[in-house]
């Protein structure tokens, strides 16, 4: 059913679309406002850009936007406005600042730029800009669109309400306020940090906080691709079964997925275009993961954590992909790196980071029944949430052994299993309304 022709209305629509709802959303008219005035940054450099002739011009003035830009991400961290991702949840609405999804669309005018500059893109008008930065099923935690693709789509845009389409968007939806809802703010309660020295609690912690956030982005970014498919709008998929990647670099392309292409389009292959060579090749991997712990937060565990992951994928790419062996490496690495991956993720104090190593490493703890028994401090619904978890994954795994070509979550769209998400997911909204955890504030 053909319902309304594109036009030059239509990013306009949009935008006073997705402003409204951040608006009811979070209740913030000055975060509204510093979205604008970024957003309108944005767009006075991508027309100013467009219109310099000399490639050198261009790529000056792209550069001094991208200074801009990391400038102010690095000075909201500093004063607090845009905090280190540590897992916690985003639910304080109240500040003056509440960059939720800062971080994102600061990445997505950054392409935008970059795009421009090169001339991959011609500049988009004012509205169709604004669209594509702060299009609401993407602005507060992602998926970051494809700035040619999105704004193609834009301009031949017709709301054509396919029953098909919608009700298939619509199943996405519900699959990720299940993850996201039922499951992910529930995980967050078995995630200990402060001063427990417990190698268990710690233990516990890191897993749940890695199942959290696989829920909670995953969820979200569910939940904004079905979303948009309903509109007519589409953004990409974000993840696709990465517990059961089979290395290290299949996980990451398997996790945020569109954070991945990024990094991918603007720095690996322009320098990997710049400095070709296997050798060099590993070294631009370094400094992708160096540019994607300092996204997630300028603080020592996230150093470590890019340069742990750096090396893995290193170590994967020099020595084990091409091993006869190579599967059950693979996946023992992969694992150990998550993990270890993830404790690092979790606490910013290095202090306390040391200590909590100390601790893993001190057998005696380990051995102490007082240590196990913290264990039964937690509730039964937290558990609940923890095996449920693991049941999901381990769904995702069995069908996928069956159809490994299968649409990514397919397994989960049949109308009797999102019957029974639905009912858990309405039980559970109520007392588990945390925010966002990629929405820092």
């Amino acid at each position: 059913m053909q319902m309304l022709h594109s036009g030059r209305n239509t990013p306009l629509a949009f935008v006073s679309a997705s402003a409204a709802l951040l608006y009811i959303t979070f209740q913030s008219a000055p975060m509204l406002g510093m979205m604008l005035v970024h957003g309108s940054m944005t767009w006075v450099s991508a027309y100013v850009i467009n219109r310099l002739h000399s490639e050198i011009s261009r790529k000056f003035a792209m550069a001094l936007f991208i200074l801009v830009n990391v400038s102010l991400f690095y000075l909201a961290m500093q004063t607090g406005y845009v905090q280190t991702l540590d897992g916690q949840s985003v639910t304080d609405s109240s500040l003056i600042l509440v960059a939720m999804g800062f971080p994102f669309y600061m990445l997505q005018s950054i392409g935008l730029i970059v795009d421009i500059a090169m001339r991959r893109l011609s500049a988009p008008t004012y509205t169709e800009a604004l669209c594509l930065l702060f299009y609401f099923p993407k602005v507060i935690s992602g998926p970051l669109a494809n700035n040619g693709a999105f704004l193609a789509e834009l301009r031949s845009y017709r709301l054509d309400l396919d029953y098909d389409r919608v009700s298939l968007g619509l199943k996405f939806v519900l699959l990720g306020l299940f993850l996201k809802f039922a499951l992910g703010n529930r995980l967050e309660f078995l995630v200990i940090r402060g001063e427990t020295l417990n190698p268990w609690v710690i233990a516990l912690s890191t897993i749940a906080l890695e199942l959290r956030l696989y829920c909670d982005l995953g969820g979200y970014s569910l939940l904004a691709y079905g979303l948009a498919m309903a509109i007519g709008l589409s953004v990409p998929l974000n993840f696709a079964h990465p517990f059961w990647a089979e290395s290290m670099a299949d996980f990451w392309r398997r996790w945020h997925i569109s954070l991945g292409h990024w990094f991918r389009d603007y720095i690996y292959k322009p320098l990997k275009v710049r400095y070709p060579g296997d050798t060099v090749g590993l070294f631009i991997t370094f400094v992708v993961f160096f540019v994607s712990a300092m996204w997630h937060g300028v603080t020592l565990n996230f150093l470590l954590w890019g340069l742990l992951h750096g090396f893995g994928i290193v170590f994967y790419l020099a020595f084990l992909k091409g091993l006869r062996a190579k599967r059950a490496l693979n996946l023992l690495g992969l694992w150990l790196f998550l993990v270890a991956g993830r404790f690092l993720f979790m606490e910013s104090d290095p202090e306390k980071l040391r200590q909590k190593s100390l601790a893993l490493l001190d057998a005696d703890a380990w051995g102490s029944q007082s240590s196990l028994s913290q264990l039964a401090s937690h509730s039964i619904v937290s558990y609940a949430a923890l095996f449920a978890t693991l049941a999901f994954i381990a769904w995702e795994g069995w069908s996928l052994r069956r159809d490994p070509r299968q649409r990514p979550y397919a397994m989960f769209l049949s109308t009797p299993i999102l019957i029974v998400m639905g009912i858990v997911f309405v039980l559970a909204v109520n007392s588990s309304m945390t925010g966002f955890i990629y929405a820092r504030q």
